[in-house]
């Protein structure tokens, strides 16, 4: 088993993926949370106004990944 292989391994024995998953649920809870706010706060038509840049901006974070 390669050095990687090893670290890998005991970073998921050790909860190192149960905790990652923990703060990943935790920002997506928060944004939930901030999206939810806007929405009720912000007019309709700004709000309308602003989806289509919520959208570029979720593709280009979270889009498929071009190599090179």
């Amino acid at each position: 088993m390669s050095a990687a292989g090893s670290n890998e391994a005991l970073w998921l024995l050790t909860g190192g993926a149960a905790f990652a998953a923990g703060v990943l649920h935790a920002i997506a809870a928060l944004g939930g949370l901030i999206g939810a706010g806007l929405l009720l706060v912000t007019p309709a038509q700004v709000f309308s106004g602003l989806v289509p840049w919520l959208l570029h901006w979720r593709a280009r974070l979270f889009g498929p990944k071009r190599s090179g």
